[in-house]
């Protein structure tokens, strides 16, 4: 099984005990597929990535659009796709747009080209039609690759989240946090009308959580129940389930959090 997206897609995969995960294409927001690649050259070795070889080697393939070709070559039989990538911070370098976090901007490379790059927003960049059609081909050459074995797990950002105490508590955002709901949730129904995929809509149900290993509730990551459920649904999916789409999930667990978290 290939994934296209986000750590949300990457856990949901590993909590599901009939799937082994392929491909995966990380850091490369699905509208940028057909762009051209961003004119830069990687130093070698991963001094200047603060040590970090993997994380050279995701840039790298950020630079040359790689997604394409990746799935191109792979011989899973499914894939699956969630859209956060798409309201990631992004970076302009001469004309070209990549996805950044504060490990890229915090590295030396990232230091070097930085008089050249202007933080943005995608949506900022490419107008909504732009947007729609890089969905449409995207999710045309999905079509193409993997049939109708296609998920799409739904993501919808947060303003809230459970901390390390089981307490809900509001997570600072931005201005565009609105807009980046609206934007993720039009490419979602976008991909899904093209591709007739499967779906797993039950992260309007959750909160972000504080206790991902990685990083606070600010990175994309839910409640470990999320990924639970996520990961039952697509063990379904695979397995010849007849369902399309799931949008529920379990109302005890829901109930309980709720009385916990409000306490």
């Amino acid at each position: 099984m290939d994934i296209w997206g986000s750590s949300v897609s990457r856990e949901s995969a590993n909590a599901c005990r009939d799937a082994h995960i392929g491909t995966y294409i990380f850091k490369q927001p699905q509208i940028l597929a057909f762009d051209k690649p961003v004119d830069a050259e990687l130093p070698e070795g991963a001094e200047a990535f603060n040590g970090s070889r993997w994380r050279r080697r995701n840039l790298q393939d950020a630079f040359l659009r790689s997604g394409d070709a990746d799935i191109k070559g792979s011989d899973s039989g499914w894939i699956i796709v969630d859209f956060c990538d798409l309201i990631g911070r992004m970076t302009e370098f001469r004309g070209e747009l990549f996805e950044t976090d504060d490990f890229i901007r915090r590295t030396d490379f990232y230091k070097s080209i930085q008089k050249d790059c202007r933080e943005c927003w995608l949506f900022e960049r490419r107008d909504m039609k732009y947007c729609s059609d890089r969905i449409t081909r995207f999710g045309e050459m999905l079509k193409a690759k993997y049939g109708n074995h296609i998920i799409l797990i739904k993501t919808e950002p947060k303003d809230r989240y459970i901390d390390l105490d089981h307490r809900l508590k509001k997570m600072e955002t931005d201005s565009m946090f609105i807009i980046k709901k609206r934007f993720i949730s039009l490419c979602e129904e976008r991909f899904a009308t093209v591709t007739s995929c499967f779906v797993i809509d039950i992260s309007r149900k959750f909160y972000a959580s504080d206790s991902f290993p990685l990083g606070g509730a600010d990175i994309v990551h839910y409640e470990d129940e999320f990924y639970r459920q996520a990961g039952a649904y697509i063990s379904e999916i695979i397995t010849g389930g007849g369902r399309h789409v799931f949008t529920s999930v379990d109302e005890d667990y829901i109930l309980l959090r709720d009385m916990r978290a409000q306490r």
